[in-house]
């Protein structure tokens, strides 16, 4: 996690207590996304490689009703994901080292709850959820989560681009606009089967 916050250029935080649900409070400095400074909770569970469950393009992971409860709903003052790491089943094998790199081993996956009700407190039954395995935890992924993208949940994927707006292909730009109000309006009603008492639009786009 530290590695992949410090890879993205985001400081990662730890409180004093652990009594909030959460493990690291990252954040990243500037305005991004509209909002100044902006920060999410996370919440890290380990699995190992020999008790993971994989089926169906998701990791099939149980977890205890207080944990899931700190994760689900959307009555926080931050963001919050779960982040689930899939480790070597023998703690020497973790990491690997040579003169090049270090090497960490196996992955890590995120997934937001913001969309799950909580479940009652005194269950004894754990709350499965499903963790898509696209969901691959990297850099460019924290910096996204991280950028205003609050409303993510399960099965989304993440798009990072850094390109400036001349950067990119005229297809896109044409995709972006700019259009005239207008001409926005316009293409609206149609959508909507409504008449618009405007001109016909040129919107083909090129190719």
């Amino acid at each position: 996690m530290r590695v992949l916050a410090s890879a993205a250029g985001l400081t990662v935080a730890r409180a004093d207590l652990d009594i909030t649900g959460d493990d690291f409070t990252i954040s990243r400095k500037g305005i991004h996304g509209g909002t100044r400074h902006p920060k999410i909770d996370v919440q890290v569970k380990s699995w190992s490689r020999r008790r993971a469950e994989y089926r169906d393009g998701h990791w099939r992971y149980s977890m205890k009703v207080s944990h899931f409860n700190e994760l689900a709903g959307t009555d926080f003052p931050l963001p919050r994901y779960l982040i689930l790491v899939i480790v070597p089943d023998s703690w020497p094998d973790y990491t690997s080292t040579n003169p090049d790199s270090v090497v960490l081993r196996h992955a890590a996956y995120w997934m937001g709850l913001h969309d799950r009700d909580r479940v009652d407190q005194t269950s004894t039954v754990k709350v499965a959820v499903q963790v898509p395995i696209k969901n691959l935890l990297t850099a460019e992924a924290l910096q996204a989560l991280i950028g205003g993208y609050n409303k993510l949940t399960a099965g989304d994927t993440v798009l990072y681009a850094d390109l400036d707006y001349s950067e990119i292909s005229p297809r896109l730009q044409w995709l972006r606009g700019p259009y005239l109000l207008e001409a926005a309006l316009a293409v609206f009603h149609k959508h909507q089967g409504v008449p618009w008492p405007s001109p016909q639009w040129n919107l083909h786009g090129p190719g």
